[in-house]
């Protein structure tokens, strides 16, 4: 994402900075997915991570990668 006219600022904003966007993806077999764009160089924040609700059931796993751009893009698993 970037503005031609009047060109973008040099960016740098964090993903829980205040007016960030980012991108979202929805993926159906995130350990797969997770594999195999990572090992096509795909690079990631972090390890993908859990997220449960209050009783400790697993309810879906997150993980956020840049683009080349270096604009946020979040990767949700779906149910």
């Amino acid at each position: 994402i970037q503005y031609i006219s009047p060109p973008s600022g040099p960016g740098g904003i964090e993903r829980n900075d205040l007016g960030a966007t980012h991108l979202a993806f929805f993926v159906e077999v995130f350990d797969k997915f997770y594999a195999d764009t990572s090992q096509r160089g795909l690079r990631f924040l972090s390890p993908p991570v859990e997220r449960r609700d209050d009783n400790g059931t697993l309810q879906r796993k997150v993980a956020y990668s840049q683009d080349p751009d270096g604009n946020w893009l979040e990767f949700i698993e779906a149910f």
